[in-house]
């Protein structure tokens, strides 16, 4: 089940995007076709600087099989550039191994983020740039991402502003044999 990798992936990008020293805590939710879920992440330090990482992660596939992660890690932020670096534990019935490595550079008008997360069942990908034309608005870009799949090549809307300080995500994406969808909400504090 490969895409379940995306509520991970999805909370640590944005975790490593700029956020304010103080916010501690991240809880996001994210739906796909096959999968829903949401999680947790803490940064003792905060979310915007460097430091120990850590996510638990409650989902389950649409057929009804549930998932479950934990990981720990570590933040390496460098001026505009975050790198998030996890390992920890994926149970599907099973106990796997999991690790993942995301990071996020924004500049300006300008952003790029890469994702990458496996389990001895699967590998899961994605890469991403965008544009904004001021502040304040959601960053807009191609993407492409692929899951134990061929490659998929999309678009998506990255901190989509949502009221009571909540940001979202939408992205859509086609390959040869699906079309692919995610929409995803986040609140830092």
């Amino acid at each position: 089940m490969p895409m379940r990798a995306r509520l991970a992936a999805l909370g640590l990008a944005c975790a490593v995007q700029p956020a304010a020293a103080q916010d501690l805590n991240l809880v996001y939710f994210s739906t796909e076709p096959d999968f829903a879920g949401a999680g947790w992440t803490h940064a003792p330090l905060g979310l915007g600087a460097s430091g120990p990482i850590g996510s638990l992660e409650l989902g389950g596939t649409f057929d009804g099989t549930p998932v479950i992660s934990l990981t720990l890690g570590w933040r390496m932020v460098a001026g505009r550039l975050v790198a998030t670096l996890t390992g920890g534990a994926e149970i599907t019935g099973d106990i796997t191994p999991l690790g993942s490595l995301d990071l996020w550079w924004d500049r300006d008008a300008l952003m790029a983020a890469g994702s990458f997360e496996a389990t001895p069942d699967y590998v899961d990908w994605r890469v991403a740039t965008g544009w904004r034309p001021q502040e304040g608005w959601p960053w807009i870009g191609p993407e492409v991402s692929a899951a134990d799949g061929p490659a998929r090549f999309g678009l998506h809307a990255t901190n989509i502003p949502l009221p009571f300080g909540a940001e979202g995500r939408a992205s859509v994406a086609f390959s040869d044999i699906e079309t692919y969808w995610e929409l995803s909400l986040w609140r830092r504090f």
